[in-house]
Parts: C-alpha cells; sequence; structure tokens
C-alpha cells in the first residue's frame, strides 16, 4: 500500500502511515483515464522535503488537514506532539515528506 502524504507526521500522531485512500495516485489514475479512452499528455511526481521549523507550524498543518491526522487535538495528541518539539529543539526542524503529481490528459 501507498505511504500517506507526509507520513512522517501521520505514523507519530496517528501511529498510521499507511494512506487512507490506497486508491489514491499518479499510476492508478493514469491508467484509468487510459482505459477510458484518454490520452495522457503529462504525468508527473515528485516528493518535497518539508521542514516544519515551529510548533505552531506543526499544530496549524494537523488542524488544517482532518483528512490526514484523524481526530487531532493538542490535548489529545500533547504527548505525540512533545516527540517532534524533541526533534525541532534537537536539530531544528522536523522533516516530513510530501508528494504531489500533476497528471493531464486529453480525450482520443
Amino acid at each position: 500500500m501507498p505511504k500517506r502524504n507526509n507520513y512522517e507526521i501521520a505514523e507519530i500522531l496517528n501511529g498510521n502511515a499507511i494512506a487512507d485512500y490506497p486508491n489514491h495516485g499518479i499510476e492508478i489514475y493514469a491508467n484509468n483515464l487510459t482505459k477510458l479512452g484518454f490520452q495522457i499528455i503529462i504525468k508527473d511526481e515528485v516528493k518535497l522535503d518539508v521542514k516544519f521549523l515551529h510548533m505552531d507550524a506543526v499544530i496549524f498543518y494537523a488542524k488544517a488537514i482532518p483528512w490526514e491526522i484523524s481526530n487531532f487535538s493538542v490535548e489529545t495528541h500533547f504527548e505525540k506532539l512533545f516527540k517532534i518539539k524533541q526533534e525541532i529543539d534537537n536539530k531544528g526542524f522536523f522533516q516530513s515528506t510530501s508528494g504531489r503529481f500533476l497528471l493531464a490528459a486529453k480525450k482520443q
């Protein structure tokens, strides 16, 4: 199964780095479009390092994406957030991986 977006955060905060939507991926969408008679024009994928420098940014991010961090609140995730804070204090940042893709197709 594919890993979820920003799986490093999800692994700490949810204890689960497996994607909630395993059928979400560039190859799956490209194959589906091809089966429907589309020609793939652009297919590109990138993994980006995301560095969180402050806990405020981690908390904002976790609150903004409820589909990635289930039932998040500072109170319920306090001990797990503390692990991230320790890493920020020790290394100067907490790093996560964000995946993005671009897929363009046209009807044949």
